[in-house]
């Protein structure tokens, strides 16, 4: 979980079933001493993980990452620029007991991250 070290969440709203949250970064976390030295980017993997953290939240129960219909990278996140991003994530219940996530990182006018995908309950083992 990086709710708390990786990041803060310092504002947070629903309004139906959508969720807008401000995330402050924390760029003195151990993630950035090998992504990268001397010159920290926000790992795509830690953006997934936050969609998939605040969706959880969102439902109330555990979740997996089902599928991943879309996955954009579209600019930088330097932590030492760019101390907090908006996050804006809509949520379709689906039949199949699955849910539909699509959102977006953003800080003013830059779009960081596009998430389409969805997300259900952990499979039995």
């Amino acid at each position: 979980m990086l709710k708390g070290n990786f990041y803060t969440l310092t504002a947070q709203e629903t309004s139906g079933d959508t969720v807008q949250a401000v995330a402050l970064l924390n760029a003195s976390h151990s993630i950035f001493d090998g992504h990268f030295p001397g010159q920290p980017v926000v790992p795509g993997v830690c953006m997934l993980q936050i969609v998939k953290e605040m969706t959880i939240d969102f439902m109330g129960k555990d979740l997996v990452l089902r599928k991943a219909d879309t996955l954009k990278f579209l600019a930088v996140i330097d932590p030492l620029q760019t101390t907090s991003v908006g996050i804006q994530l809509n949520f379709t219940d689906r039949e199949d007991n699955t849910i539909r996530v699509a959102g977006f990182f953003s800080n003013g006018t830059t779009v960081y991250f596009k998430f389409k995908g969805t997300f259900g309950t952990p499979l039995p083992t």
